[in-house]
């Protein structure tokens, strides 16, 4: 699982500049020429949160993997946000007559629909001032689980999901 963060550099998301107009059809959302960097450079974020969350927990630091879990939340949820008007609405607009590529891009919009549920449901359960014992010794095995998955569909988004934003892509003859 973890040969992904040794095989990319980690960054730190930055602001995207201001994206240049292009309308996806019948709809006001505009093609953004920063999107895909933006979600790689917090996908890479997200990530790097990922591995310190895990080595406070293994370490016992409880306040260390609170405060990052924070953050973490934070960054995801505007992440799902974003992915879910921006790059979701447009595709499905751009590539509507394409019955394959609108395919793939609904599967991957409810898949990450099932993912989020999961991962509000697990940041629920630990934002709390005081854990119990049980859910410090709970927490880790599923922060693994959670992170092994979420590992793979940054992986599946990166080389599926993304490339279909590209304009070039939903241009071919």
């Amino acid at each position: 699982m973890f040969r992904f963060f040794k095989k990319n550099k980690i960054v730190e998301p930055e602001p995207a500049p201001a994206p240049k107009p292009a309308r996806a059809p019948s709809e006001g959302i505009s093609y953004d020429e920063n999107l895909i960097s933006t979600f790689e450079a917090e996908h890479q974020a997200l990530l790097r949160l990922f591995v310190e969350i895990k080595e406070a927990a293994e370490s016992n630091n409880f306040p260390i993997v609170k405060e990052r879990l924070k953050k973490f939340t934070s960054i995801l949820r505007g992440h799902l946000l974003t992915e879910n008007v921006k790059l979701y609405v447009y595709l499905s607009r751009e590539l509507a007559h394409d019955v394959e590529n609108k395919e793939i891009i609904m599967a991957f919009r409810r898949e990450m629909m099932q993912i989020g549920k999961a991962v509000n449901q697990f940041v629920t359960l630990y934002d709390k001032p005081i854990w119990s014992r049980e859910m410090e010794t709970t927490f880790l095995p599923e922060l693994l689980a959670i992170g092994e998955v979420l590992v793979q569909r940054i992986e599946r988004e990166e080389s599926t999901l993304y490339p279909l934003y590209m304009p070039e892509a939903h241009y071919k003859i």
